[in-house]
């Protein structure tokens, strides 16, 4: 790809960044209090003490440092401090997408297509200016996946140690980073397995011991993970409590209805009920039957950034912008079956090398790595959402982690369409979604200035 043009692309993604960092009040839930805590009092919450003092805190502690080296003080100064340092993480995020989709076989041209498309995708963008840790967490996934995917494609001593910092950081940041260690340490497991040379296997065996040692030595007593155990019984928290498991058919119902039963959860996509109303509502007992889909959840909160109605003050049901998110929904539906496209190569590959017992596929986590990583992903969002139904739960952000094997899996998906007569056409659809999404973040800088 030619850098003036990423370059570009970039500039033209960063600035409603910017300009929503420096504007925005608001966030999802409340992260500040821990902020205000750890600057002014010199110490680390616990978890009875604010909304989200559970969460491990090397996000707090980096925003707290800055906010006591500025000497900032009152509410304001201090969110606009903590969506900077979001702002700042989401050109890191860009810069390591750019470098990723540049390495894939496809064309140059489609390259800048799915480098816009991501770089542009609301969703993303709304996150990367709320002053919550989440930001944090997903550049570190990013980074540990991108990192992996160097180290099991050159095997490079530079490549394991920047994987192991970067797990660690994303495991001191949030506990979604336990779902990369864990499949990062299955690749390592099944490549040891099916290795023939005894050397390859030695290597493999000690990188992965040294991994390993090193996330267990330092995350679970500086996260916060042992003191949660000790005190709680549990290594990872919630706000929440969690809801009784639903039943696989019958539908049983909590306070404010998502994850109905395991039938109406996970075996629906509620596609018509999304552009009929292509938003959610908080209500108990008047909501889109969308609401209680984690497909459909995880698809909208992805496709339109005012899908959530929230943070309160982003809320808005103005007839453009209504109309904005439908055709987000409707024409969504394109990459969306690229995407799966993507994933149904890989999966086939994978079932092929299974059934042929090809030893050689196996040896090298390279062939199946991303796939695992994106199946993990879905299927931590599964776990989580049985545990706490409550639709809050089904948020596509706690799954963006795993953005760059997301990426690689629609860059695939890409590579097989743009060898068919569909692809002008598709080329249309992404630049409308691209078009649209911008059309999505001007509003909400309307909103807001």
């Amino acid at each position: 790809m030619n850098r003036w043009v990423v370059y570009a692309i970039m500039a033209l993604a960063m600035l409603p960044r910017i300009v929503l960092g420096l504007i925005n009040n608001e966030a999802n839930d409340n992260h500040i209090d821990v902020v205000n805590i750890i600057a002014d009092q010199n110490r680390l919450p616990d978890k009875s003490e604010c909304w989200s003092c559970y969460q491990p805190k090397l996000y707090y502690v980096v925003c707290a440092k800055l906010v006591k080296v500025f000497h900032l003080n009152g509410y304001n100064p201090r969110v606009k401090a903590m969506q900077m340092i979001n702002v700042l993480a989401a050109l890191l995020m860009l810069l390591v997408f750019a470098s990723f989709i540049n390495k894939q076989n496809i064309l140059a041209s489609t390259k800048y297509l799915v480098f816009a498309l991501f770089a542009f995708n609301a969703c993303l963008l709304g996150i990367n200016i709320q002053g919550t840790n989440d930001t944090l967490a997903i550049l570190f996934g990013i980074l540990v996946v991108y990192t992996a995917d160097i180290y099991f494609k050159r095997k490079g001593i530079v490549a394991l140690l920047a994987m192991a910092l970067f797990l660690i950081a994303g495991a001191l940041t949030k506990a979604s980073a336990f779902i990369l260690f864990l499949t990062i340490f299955i690749a390592f497991v099944l490549q040891f397995a099916t290795q023939i040379n005894w050397r390859s296997r030695l290597t493999t065996i000690r990188n992965l011991a040294f991994v390993v040692i090193t996330f267990l030595v330092i995350v679970p007593s500086v996260g916060g993970y042992y003191h949660n155990y000790k005190k709680y019984g549990s290594l990872t928290l919630s706000t929440w409590e969690k809801d009784p498991p639903p039943h696989f058919f019958e539908k049983t119902f909590i306070t404010r209805q998502g994850l109905r039963s395991v039938a109406d959860g996970y075996f629906t996509f509620r596609y018509f009920d999304m552009i009929r109303q292509p938003y959610i509502n908080n209500e108990w007992n008047n909501f889109p039957e969308h609401r209680t889909s984690l497909w459909s959840q995880l698809y909208g909160r992805t496709a339109f950034m005012h899908f959530d109605q929230w943070p309160m003050s982003w809320q808005t049901q103005s007839a453009f912008i209504v109309w904005v998110g439908r055709l987000l929904i409707i024409i969504g539906i394109v990459p969306l079956f690229i995407f799966l496209l993507g994933i149904g190569r890989h999966v086939l590959s994978f079932i092929n090398a299974a059934l042929g017992l090809n030893r050689a596929y196996f040896a090298n986590a390279d062939n199946y790595f991303m796939l695992a990583i994106t199946l993990a992903m879905f299927a931590s969002s599964m776990y989580y959402t049985y545990n706490y139904r409550d639709f809050s739960s089904m948020k596509s952000i706690y799954i963006f982690p795993g953005l760059i094997a997301f990426i690689k899996m629609f860059a695939d998906g890409m590579g097989i369409v743009q060898q068919t007569r569909l692809m002008a056409w598709v080329r249309v659809v992404l630049g409308l979604i691209i078009a649209l999404s911008i059309a999505d973040v001007s509003y909400l800088i309307y909103q807001l200035k």
